[in-house]
């Protein structure tokens, strides 16, 4: 007997959502993330019913499953399209409210920023799970500059992975110490959806 089809997206996120007056908070009731975000699955079901990455932002391969934060769900259905680059962030005191009048839109820079200014956002060694220190960082960074160090060779010495030696010497985290640029993520997802519709070059042999 084949698998009853889920309802659409839509519906599956407003079954969870207590919703009220504009100015009063919308309380989600499903599932959460472990960092306390509300989150809603993806059926195969919501890629024929929505355009999740013009509608939504997301960054969920085509046609595959995954989660997407309700915050950006709301806001496409209600409020407009969701840049892709951009955060749907909460601006209510309510860690449950799903309400996209009680949200905004930020880069993640500048909303990390703010939280930082606001002391609600921890970074470098005040973070609990931080495995540097900022006189760490200061010597990865120039043993990889000045000594030719290997990412790998720094992430055996320091007990660290190499996406984390990875993201000092590139200014993703600890940018704060290195003062080195972020990457720009737009534009390499820009340049990656350029290749993956590229057709395959097909060969012959003689």
């Amino acid at each position: 007997m084949p698998a009853p089809l889920r309802s659409p997206l839509d519906v599956r996120v407003w079954r969870h959502v207590n919703r009220r007056a504009n100015s009063d908070h919308w309380l989600w009731r499903g599932h959460f993330n472990n960092w306390g975000v509300a989150m809603v699955g993806i059926a195969r079901i919501d890629w024929e019913t929505f355009n999740l990455r013009q509608q939504f932002g997301s960054r969920i391969a085509e046609g595959r499953l995954g989660k997407l934060p309700v915050a950006r769900v709301l806001w496409g259905l209600l409020r407009g399209r969701v840049p892709f680059n951009q955060l749907v962030v909460r601006t209510c005191t309510s860690a449950r409210c799903v309400n996209p009048h009680h949200h905004r839109l930020g880069l993640r820079q500048n909303v990390q920023n703010e939280l930082i200014k606001r002391d609600r956002k921890k970074r470098g060694e005040q973070h609990p799970r931080a495995a540097l220190t900022e006189s760490d960082v200061l010597a990865i960074l120039h043993s990889y500059r000045a000594d030719g160090a290997s990412q790998y060779r720094l992430a055996k010495d320091y007990g660290v992975a190499i996406s984390t030696i990875f993201n000092i010497t590139h200014g993703e985290t600890w940018n704060h110490v290195t003062k080195l640029p972020r990457l720009n993520y737009n534009n390499n997802y820009v340049k990656q959806r350029a290749r993956v519709s590229k057709p395959p070059t097909v060969r012959f042999r003689d």
